[in-house]
């Protein structure tokens, strides 16, 4: 079914975010709880969350309210909103979106791609994700948000950056995203990308150089080598045999 999109490829990127189910919802939860601590319940954070980009970029909107007085640094709230997070995730962990196993399997083991994972986050918040998600081991390249004296420095062109410093073939790499700011950089270097879409942005909101929607990993577990119309003959053939 996405023959035509796999072939020729072997280089997959990852934003980090496109590959969990709730991690938005743990930062809002998160936010939230900072928020709590300073008696500010009023302020409705999803509707502030700004989705691929840093967590102070959200804390700097929230802010903007002029019923919010408080004379906390911005850098202390993020700060405190990092610690409630890795708490969250060290207690519960943190959910995969579904078929993201197998096909992780596929990609690495089966068609030797190279695995890239590009995260927004520092490296110590990088760090506790992937541990908590037993990821460790599974990319062969992880590209952090630096930090100059202990700030995080808002990383521009990230795609740029990640090809040079890995010398990659365009034409050969393939992108997963999930933020409308990301696919906009991805296909603006011209890079297939596909959209683990959360269901809620619009998808008219997107780049049209999108090339694929997908709520999930499930429907690209071996489909990478089959056309579209290879597919349905797969799906008739099975219906046959189930008769």
């Amino acid at each position: 079914m996405f023959k035509e999109l796999f072939e020729n490829k072997n280089t997959a990127i990852f934003d980090l975010n496109t590959l969990f189910v709730n991690m938005q919802y743990l930062w809002e939860e998160s936010i939230e709880e900072v928020l709590q601590g300073v008696d500010i319940v009023w302020v409705k954070v999803n509707e502030s969350f700004i989705p691929g980009y840093p967590i102070k970029k959200t804390w700097e909107l929230i802010l903007q309210d002029p019923l919010i007085r408080i004379n906390i640094p911005t850098d202390t709230l993020v700060n405190n909103t990092y610690s409630k997070f890795i708490d969250k995730i060290k207690e519960n962990g943190i959910e995969l979106k579904p078929g993201f196993w197998d096909f992780i399997d596929e990609l690495k083991n089966t068609k030797g791609f190279k695995l890239i994972l590009k995260s927004i986050y520092n490296e110590t918040i990088t760090s506790n994700i992937l541990e908590a998600a037993d990821l460790e081991d599974i990319f062969n390249v992880i590209s952090t948000a630096k930090v100059k004296d202990g700030e995080e420095i808002e990383i521009n062109n990230v795609y740029t950056k990640i090809i040079k410093e890995n010398k990659l073939n365009r034409e050969n790499t393939i992108v997963f995203e999930e933020s409308l700011e990301g696919a906009k950089e991805s296909t603006r270097e011209d890079m297939h990308t596909v959209i683990l879409w959360d269901k809620q942005t619009p998808r008219e909101k997107y780049t049209k150089d999108v090339v694929l929607f997908q709520e999930d990993f499930t429907e690209l577990v071996g489909n990478l080598d089959l056309t579209y119309l290879e597919s349905l003959e797969n799906i008739q053939e099975s219906t046959k045999i189930t008769d």
